[in-house]
């Protein structure tokens, strides 16, 4: 039989040491050295007793219960690390803090700047709207299309898709905003009317076959004084004189949009005398596109107003180029497009590599930006 353990505790009175069997655990007794009560309390047995009844489902009842209240240590008397440690992590967790409300706010600011933005566009095309219920030189134009971006500070540019009768055209826009109002402002335009001549009844091709010309590039400050006749015996669109003769029917009936046919630009570029004077619509993505300003050369042979050059390849392989009558817009490299012009002939521009190109050249003063396609 194994020997009772022993425990030992403190008088909370004098400090005087008691020693008592295990079993009294629990007990108040005298103290035997100042005589005031002293409560025994339960103490765990020695290590080797203790693993064995922690395992088991045994546990006996005095390792059940708390022996002692825990002793507290004084704030002052914590050690310093301790107290670093905690001011640190404390600090660090404001920091962590700080720094995900400084995230969450910028990127809640780059998400509202676009939802204003959208609200903006959205604001400015009803505004325009209720402009056209109310005005009475704008009546029966629908708003087809209109979409706003930013220019610089708190300027914004907006192209404006106008619908009439079944004419489209597009109309630039701009727009101040300064954070609670807006202001916008758009361009000038009228919707032409039909033309008054039949611009499909043109000369008949010539029977010979046209003349094999090879000139260098475009120089179109060397155009001859134009007739208003169309030259049919000519493919070379520089030399023939028939860029002036678009221009002053493009501005007799400036619609091109009414009559424009739709042909095969690889049909076009092989026999252009074939459609001299009869307006077309082409369609491709844009290779090159630069505005000549008033003035030029170029501005000049097509009427002296502001002018683009748009180069662009069908879905057949041509390339087209069109001298437009007006500026290339939004049109970018890119860009897929609708061209409404006169064909005017062919012309060999120079590559890269030392051969040529052939590009069929148009006249006209109107196009359908459909943006960059995905």
């Amino acid at each position: 039989m194994s020997e009772e353990a022993s425990c030992k505790v403190s008088c909370g009175t004098c400090d005087g040491h008691i020693a008592y069997p295990a079993s009294r655990c629990g007990e108040t007794v005298a103290c035997p050295h100042c005589g005031k009560s002293v409560y025994l309390p339960y103490q765990a047995p020695p290590s080797e007793i203790l693993e064995a009844t922690v395992v088991g489902n045994d546990c006996p009842p005095n390792l059940q219960r708390i022996t002692s209240p825990p002793r507290l240590t004084p704030p002052a008397m914590q050690p310093s690390g301790s107290h670093f440690g905690k001011q640190a992590g404390a600090i660090v967790s404001v920091i962590l803090v700080a720094t995900g409300i400084a995230i969450k706010i910028f990127f809640f600011s780059q998400s509202f700047g676009e939802h204003k933005t959208e609200n903006l566009t959205q604001e400015v095309q009803d505004s325009i709207q209720k402009k056209f219920s109310t005005d009475p030189d704008r009546q029966g134009e629908i708003i087809k299309g209109f979409g706003l971006t930013k220019d610089s500070g708190n300027k914004y540019k907006g192209m404006l898709t106008l619908e009439k009768n079944g004419k489209t055209i597009d109309v630039s826009v701009d727009v101040t905003y300064d954070g609670h109002s807006f202001v916008w402002q758009a361009e000038p335009y009228s919707f032409p009317e039909l033309p008054t001549t039949d611009t499909q009844s043109q000369p008949a091709p010539p029977a010979q076959s046209p003349p094999d010309s090879q000139p260098s590039g475009i120089q179109l400050a060397q155009q001859s004084q134009p007739s208003y006749e169309w030259n049919t015996s000519d493919i070379d669109a520089i030399q023939n004189g028939n860029i002036a003769v678009a221009v002053h029917y493009i501005n007799q009936n400036p619609n091109l949009r009414q009559y424009a046919a739709t042909f095969s630009p690889a049909s076009v570029a092989k026999t252009p005398y074939s459609y001299y004077g009869r307006a077309g619509v082409f369609s491709g993505v844009v290779a090159v596109v630069q505005d000549e300003p008033p003035g030029s050369d170029f501005s000049q042979a097509v009427g002296g107003q502001n002018a683009s050059d748009i180069v662009m390849e069908t879905n057949d392989g041509t390339i087209v180029e069109m001298f437009c009558m007006k500026a290339s817009g939004y049109i970018r490299v890119g860009s897929t497009v609708n061209l409404y012009g006169y064909p005017v002939g062919v012309t060999e521009v120079p590559n890269r590599v030392g051969g040529t190109f052939t590009h069929l050249i148009l006249v006209g003063n109107d196009y359908d930006d459909l943006g960059v396609q995905q």
